[in-house]
């Protein structure tokens, strides 16, 4: 058996239109994209993806592990 862990930070999806009520959504997308180091908010197809690469057959030895999604917000 093999186990993953996909951790998955701010991403484009339709309910990020209504997440923040006094902010517009393009307003707090902006913000979001200053603070990650890659400058942007990731895309479902990021997610995508990297789930195809770890549970792919280049990683068949690959197991139990945790792979942050997050372009960089958890770098410190």
């Amino acid at each position: 058996m093999r186990i993953f862990l996909v951790s998955i930070s701010y991403r484009e999806n339709y309910l990020n239109e209504n997440s923040v009520s006094d902010r517009r959504p393009e307003d707090v997308r902006k913000g979001i994209s200053r603070t990650t180091p890659l400058s942007r908010i990731a895309q479902p197809d990021d997610i995508a993806k990297t789930v195809a690469a770890i549970a792919g057959e280049g990683a068949q030895f690959l197991t139990g592990t945790y792979t942050p999604v997050n372009g960089g917000n958890s770098m410190e």
